[in-house]
């Protein structure tokens, strides 16, 4: 039984969370084992209080239904780092 990686991207939009929640409970379904889950901050968001919610939601949503899975972030890079 392969592990998976389980990448979030957080845009700051309505739907965001629940995208995110209704793949991962599709994995969970399906007896996935998840090895972690990645927030990656693709963008840097207009309002830092719903990015911090967001993360805040998400890592607390996925200890609680996969406590094994380690939680990873990946920063915002500057477009002039990404080449």
């Amino acid at each position: 039984r392969a592990e998976l990686a389980f990448r979030f991207r957080d845009f700051g939009e309505l739907g965001s969370i629940n995208h995110a929640v209704l793949s991962l409970e599709a994995l969970q379904r399906r007896g996935a084992a998840l090895s972690a889950v990645i927030f990656n901050r693709c963008n840097p968001m207009p309002d830092e209080t719903i990015e911090e919610d967001t993360r805040e939601y998400m890592k607390r949503y996925c200890f609680s239904r996969f406590p094994q899975a380690l939680w990873l972030e990946c920063p915002v890079f500057a477009s002039d780092e990404i080449g």
